[in-house]
């Protein structure tokens, strides 16, 4: 089990991720933005980050970069989810191997990017 914060601006994203991780029996808190999931972050430890790169006031890649300099651990097992990924994103989580899942995704591929994220 797995405590998860998933971080998307799109509410049915927002659902259907929740939805789809408590079925597997993960605990799950959501957040609309960057902004939003820092303030749950700086009080709370996760085992998964799910986040989406494009959000308004604080997107992926800022809230990545924060978490580098505040949360080193917590950086490592951040996961981006995308519809797209521009080159300078993509350059950024490819230097810091970060796993990717291109929405639309399926429930494996969720499952194998979490069973894959450093403990």
């Amino acid at each position: 089990k797995l405590r998860v914060l998933v971080v998307d601006d799109e509410p049915g994203t927002l659902v259907a991720l929740r939805v789809l991780l408590q079925q597997d029996g993960h605990e799950v808190q959501v957040a609309r933005d960057g902004e939003e999931a820092q303030r749950l972050l700086a009080g709370n430890d996760y085992d998964a980050i799910l986040c989406d790169l494009k959000m308004p006031n604080c997107d992926g890649k800022q809230l990545f970069h924060w978490l580098k300099e505040h949360k080193p651990l917590l950086a490592r097992r951040f996961v981006v989810i995308t519809g797209e990924l521009s080159l300078p994103a993509q350059q950024v989580f490819e230097e810091h191997h970060l796993p990717v899942l291109h929405k639309p995704f399926r429930r494996e591929d969720l499952r194998r990017v979490l069973q894959r994220l450093p403990v």
